[in-house]
């Protein structure tokens, strides 16, 4: 068994712990719930302080509004658009660990990976252009 960077560290330390192979996942299981799970989420705290970064900027602007209105659309359009694309990239994350990296099928986990960052490219360039390019009249 090779324990790769994303491995749990409770699982390192049952492999560390036991020294039958057999016997490192009944003790890995053993690991409290709230350990488990505060590794779990851990990836997802860029996303939430991403989040919360951007809605304090459309609080900011919405707050504080710019002589131009027509910059104050601008600027609140990207950040939606920004805070759409964060909200897209933190299901993708949430989806990929709590769904995803369940199934045991190694292939299978493969393949549903690329099926899940295709949708979720065509969704971020959907926003993407959404937010670049409304309003824009084609002659």
């Amino acid at each position: 068994m090779t324990l790769s960077a994303k491995t749990p560290h409770w699982m390192e330390h049952a492999a560390e712990e036991v020294t039958q192979p057999e016997k490192i996942q009944e003790r890995a299981k053993e690991a409290p719930q709230s350990a488990r799970l505060a590794a779990h989420l851990t990836p997802l705290i860029p996303y939430v302080l991403a989040g919360l970064l951007i809605g304090a900027g459309i609080l900011f602007v919405e707050w504080k509004p710019l002589r131009e209105p027509a910059l104050a659309d601008k600027i609140q359009r990207y950040l939606r658009g920004g805070l759409g694309i964060i909200g897209v990239l933190a299901l993708t994350q949430g989806i990929d660990i709590f769904v995803i990296s369940r199934v045991r099928n190694a292939v299978s986990r493969f393949n549903l990976r690329r099926v899940l960052r295709l949708i979720v490219g065509l969704l971020v360039a959907f926003i993407a252009i959404s937010v670049l390019f409304v309003g824009a009249r084609i002659n």
